[in-house]
């Protein structure tokens, strides 16, 4: 048996060789937008990368939520004046 084969981390380094990363569309995706935030390869960044991606989840998140906020009082104050016209 062929050492190369038989060893599971030459066998993952082997198939991570073998992929063919510009057509997996999701990955392109994901290291474009990780790239936007993402600065140089270094250890504290590497670190750090996972509160980063939470911060920016959370932000998201939150201008999400002032969004719906703000269409749900439209949408109240849209319900309130057709309730007016039945009244």
């Amino acid at each position: 048996m062929d050492t190369a084969v038989a060893n599971p981390l030459s066998r993952k380094i082997k198939k991570i060789l073998d992929m063919k990363l510009d057509s997996d569309k999701e990955l392109v995706e994901a290291m474009k937008s990780l790239s936007t935030f993402f600065g140089d390869n270094n250890l504290r960044n590497r670190k750090n990368l996972r509160s980063v991606i939470e911060r920016r989840g959370l932000k998201i998140n939150q201008e999400f939520l002032n969004d719906y906020r703000t269409l749900k009082k439209q949408i109240d104050q849209v319900t309130e004046e057709v309730q007016g016209f039945y009244c």
